[in-house]
């Protein structure tokens, strides 16, 4: 009886909890993961049993457990982890922000919060339109179409064209064969936002307004894969942000993800800082529409910043929903026009005065030396609705194998942004800034 009464239980944190992440670490089962020198000497019929096999059990793992093939694999207590030390980034470091020859850069590949991903496995279900309207498949189109799946996965995994097992044959398919998809499959995956360089955009916007401001009020035009809104709350937490009150709104029209904006905020708040009083209020609908909501009608006029970066046209097809822009404006003009024009709007009448607009947009190439004049076009149009343009950062990309073997090259035919810093030459995306006037 004593030894009952004494008995204390370990309580789990996690129990009854509706805000995990939908997916963590991939057990991948041990009968589908043989050693690669195996694999190599099926015949090609043993083969294309196996891989059919393994194309089932990726579908399943998607469909059913939410996990998307190709993503990371990542245990909670690391993902809290990582969001942890990601809420303790320094933001006064050259590896986020440095300015040479007169250029103002970013950078900041820390990869510590995309982990926030771990919401999202439609992310690798996103396919990506190249030129005017040839669309390339995501990775988990991939593996749905059963004809291209079965021509690829002999090269990748039984020839191994790519050489992931070459040094060492006698190791298993997996992990290796994760990469080996994502390089050889003829798919792109999306990616979520830089979280430290939105951290940056925040901290330093927000330090600033709250000389003048007892409330801070954001606007996030498209809150995509929520890596803006993680940045947020970090940033809010922020000793002389403490006795603001500091308020994050946001639209997107994608309904498959909205309720996982909520669960972020709750987890954050629960396992990551506590003592975050950060509001956070989602909108599930198009910016072009954010002034028909009754949070648009009680804060015009008295934000401190907007900033996102929008949808690229069609470039991504973030979801199948009829309020995607892209289906609401199928020709460029007129989403120019229904989108981009009103989101701008939108965004300078939400503002107060001197308010920052921070808008990350880039071109989009159609074929050699035609592109899409995304850039030009946001930031005309942005003038027309009465911002002031003051700045524009360089956003540093990461160099894509395959694709940008020839940076040289891509500069000599200016078929995307480049810059030279740091002794090399760089592609980047440019964040324009502006402000509004009175």
């Amino acid at each position: 009886m004593l030894e009952n009464f004494f008995d204390v239980k370990e309580e789990n944190p996690f129990a009854d909890c509706d805000c995990l992440p939908l997916y963590t670490v991939l057990d991948f089962p041990d009968e589908l993961n043989p050693r690669w020198c195996d694999v190599r000497d099926l015949s090609e019929k043993e083969f294309d049993v196996y891989a059919e096999k393994l194309r089932v059990y990726f579908l399943n793992a998607y469909d059913k457990d939410k996990f998307p093939v190709g993503a990371g694999s990542v245990s909670l207590d690391e993902i809290i982890n990582r969001l942890k030390k990601f809420h303790t980034l320094r933001m006064n470091s050259s590896d986020i922000y440095f300015e040479e020859d007169g250029k103002k850069i970013l950078k900041g590949y820390n990869s510590w919060a995309t982990v926030v991903d771990h919401w999202f496995p439609e992310m690798m279900d996103v396919p990506i339109t190249r030129g005017i309207a040839q669309e390339t498949p995501s990775i988990i189109g991939f593996f749905r179409d059963k004809k291209m799946y079965h021509h690829k996965m002999k090269r990748m995994l039984w020839k191994d064209k790519l050489n992931g097992w070459r040094d060492d044959p006698y190791k298993p398919v997996w992990p290796t064969l994760k990469q080996s998809i994502r390089m050889g499959s003829g798919t792109q995956p999306v990616t979520n936002i830089r979280c430290p360089i939105a951290k940056w955009i925040y901290s330093t916007t927000l330090l600033k307004a709250a000389e003048t401001n007892d409330e801070l009020i954001v606007y996030d035009p498209s809150m995509g894969w929520a890596g803006r809104l993680v940045a947020f709350l970090s940033a809010s937490s922020h000793p002389n942000l403490r006795d603001k009150r500091c308020v994050y709104i946001g639209t997107d029209p994608n309904s498959a993800i909205y309720e996982r904006y909520g669960m972020i905020e709750k987890f954050w708040k629960k396992f990551i800082d506590p003592t975050c009083k950060a509001e956070v209020y989602p909108i599930c609908l198009g910016s072009e529409d954010f002034d028909k909501t009754d949070l648009f009608k009680e804060y015009k006029g008295r934000g401190v910043l907007a900033y996102t970066s929008p949808p690229y046209f069609n470039r991504e097809r973030y979801s199948t929903d009829t309020a995607q822009s892209y289906k609401k404006f199928s020709s460029y003009e007129s989403w120019k026009g229904g989108f981009l024009k009103k989101t701008v709007e939108n965004v300078h009448d939400f503002l107060g005065l001197r308010g920052v607009f921070m808008w990350n947009i880039a071109n989009i190439k159609l074929s050699k030396g035609k592109h899409l004049p995304l850039e030009t076009d946001s930031v005309q149009l942005a003038k027309d609705a009465g911002l002031i343009e003051k700045d524009m950062i360089h956003m540093l990309m990461r160099f894509t194998i395959g694709r940008d073997n020839n940076i040289q090259e891509i500069a000599k035919n200016v078929s995307m942004n480049v810059i030279k810093c740091e002794g090399k030459l760089n592609k980047y995306e440019p964040v324009f800034v502006f402000e509004k006037g009175a």
